[in-house]
């Protein structure tokens, strides 16, 4: 039972690894705007997440007002690996409410 956990966790790791380096590979946001990191084109949007980073240029925020917002609830990211990940429409939702408020 204990090496079918090990196995199991290692997998995970691996999908966790190989899922960030995806995500870090984007090389360009929606708004049209590089990327600090990544070197691939992106062959499919949809496949696209934002980092903590993206967020915080595209919204305009600072990292303390980000940090804030997370725990608050108003931003609820995907985490993998420990790291931050949101979907470009949630983060166009909200900063198209922001604008409009």
């Amino acid at each position: 039972m204990k090496s079918l956990l090990l196995q199991t966790k290692a997998t995970v790791d691996k999908i966790l690894k190989l899922l960030i380096l995806h995500f870090e590979s984007q090389n360009e946001l929606p708004d049209g705007t590089p990327r600090q990191q990544g070197s691939l084109d992106i062959e499919n949007p949809e496949l696209i997440l934002l980092d903590a980073q993206d967020v915080q240029r595209l919204l305009k925020i600072g990292r303390s007002t980000y940090y804030r917002w997370v725990g608050s609830g108003l931003l609820n990211p995907i985490r993998i690996g420990g790291r931050h990940y949101y979907s470009p429409r949630l983060i166009e939702d909200l900063k198209a409410t922001m604008d409009s408020c």
